[in-house]
């Protein structure tokens, strides 16, 4: 890649990643952020430039720029950079000409469960195959980063369904985790679109395989379009018509342990990862793995060690006044992850009561969900919620956490982490476990208890 590109909003976990693959490929680049942080350090230690003022920058250096949605049309290097005839990018677009490089492109989408699925596939084909790279939206525990470039045979990639961005992309083979509602403002607040363009991304010409849930209903919606009939999918779930079945699931404390039916196979399995939608994000890249020609037996032993990615479902022992208590640190922030993870924490911890510390993350989130989230917020034995992470809305009356408070009789309402604090340690005992949930910056509360 013979470029020299800046980006901006480089401080983000996406662009962030873009920029490191970019320079591994060859590229002279840059970065720009308003708030430097430990990803604008990373960058900084693998010899990228980062400026954090738009006057330290001089565009005309570069013949690219690459942006996060993030980035406004009005900011002063951007605006400048299209004033002079740059070629200026979006993320999306950008990765779609760096996926160019690599002979096999396989991209992960879905409502949820993309950012683990890609993570997992990404880290059993490293172990696997050393050569295999990777571009992801969280941190990889295997080799704590979002990005790997080890060559260029085959790319893993999580292609964002949030502001339908995944349709500037091209890849060879596709999972589809699940279909559900949100971010519906992309998809002006109608479903049929929202399924429309999953459909368009996998009926690209450059698909040759997919992967999708059947368990999933808007995974089933998707199915049922007669048109797809020319597509190599294969499906996958505890369905029983699943094409990748998952069967004998059972889950202790320690692991989980399930067998996968594909091809007139019985494999046994067992991962440190806990809960059903774990089974299923792992299944499909066992499957993806086996029709790559891996055998069953190298990929049942390297599974046994994957970790999946950053701040979904990790557990630490933390003492909260002299209770040595596990405290569960998860990203998950729409009503079916909530449900998805309550469930494992159960199967996990099926004798214990359960606290559950939540951010709600957008108040447009809230409104558009309100009734899912009266169940699934009911699901644990005490709640502690939080005010709303705005993500930058303005509060929408009638979708604030006081309104969802008071549909729930589980439910203490708070104002701080201090306060979120305070009402654990009225509850916690030797017979609880805490999950403390949220994609905003909830997971502060995680350092604040006492080790």
């Amino acid at each position: 890649m013979n470029k020299k590109i800046l980006f901006l909003g480089v401080g983000g976990i996406g662009v962030s990643a873009l920029a490191i693959a970019a320079k591994k490929l060859g590229a002279e680049v840059a970065g720009y952020d308003s708030k430097p942080n430990k990803l604008t350090t990373k960058l900084e230690s693998l010899g990228i430039d980062i400026f954090s003022s738009p006057s330290e920058v001089d565009v005309t250096n570069f013949n690219m720029i690459v942006y996060s949605t993030a980035i406004s049309g009005s900011h002063p290097l951007l605006s400048k950079a299209r004033e002079i005839g740059l070629q200026c990018l979006q993320r999306a677009s950008f990765l779609a000409i760096l996926m160019e490089d690599f002979k096999q492109s396989i991209a992960v989408t879905g409502t949820h469960g993309k950012t683990t699925t890609s993570s997992v596939l990404a880290t059993l084909l490293s172990k696997l195959d050393p050569s295999s790279s990777f571009v992801v939206g969280g941190l990889v525990k295997h080799t704590n980063s979002n990005i790997e470039v080890n060559g260029t045979d085959r790319l893993v990639l999580e292609a964002d369904e949030s502001d339908a961005s995944f349709l500037h992309l091209s890849p060879n083979v596709v999972i589809i985790t699940n279909i559900d509602l949100d971010h519906m403002g992309t998809y002006k607040d109608c479903y049929d679109n929202l399924v429309d363009n999953f459909y368009n991304f996998l009926n690209k010409l450059s698909v040759i395989k997919a992967y999708i849930c059947v368990d999933d209903e808007g995974c089933q919606d998707l199915l049922s379009r007669n048109d797809l009939s020319n597509k190599n999918i294969t499906t996958y779930g505890f369905d029983k018509d699943a094409d990748v079945r998952i069967v004998d699931y059972k889950a202790t404390e320690k692991q989980t342990d399930f067998t996968v039916v594909y091809a007139g196979q019985k494999l046994a399995f067992t991962t440190s990862l806990p809960g059903r939608y774990n089974a299923l994000n792992i299944a499909v890249g066992i499957a993806v793995c086996l029709d790559a020609g891996f055998s069953y037996e190298s990929i049942r032993d390297v599974l046994r060690d994957v970790e999946g990615v950053a701040r979904r479902f990790d557990i630490y022992t933390k003492t909260i006044i002299g209770h040595k208590v596990q405290v569960i640190d998860d990203y998950g922030h729409h009503p079916v992850e909530v449900l998805n993870c309550l469930s494992a924490v159960k199967d996990k911890y099926p004798n214990k009561k359960v606290i559950h510390i939540f951010q709600p993350h957008r108040y447009s989130r809230n409104r558009d969900l309100f009734d899912d989230w009266k169940v699934a917020l009911a699901i644990a034995d005490k709640l502690i919620l939080l005010p709303t992470y705005s993500a930058g809305e303005e509060i929408i009356e009638g979708a604030t956490s006081r309104a969802m408070a008071e549909t729930l009789s589980n439910c203490t309402l708070v104002q701080s982490f201090d306060e979120a604090i305070y009402q654990l340690e009225q509850s916690v005992n030797d017979g609880t476990v805490v999950l403390i949930q949220g994609a905003g910056d909830v997971t502060s509360i995680v350092e604040m208890l006492n080790n």
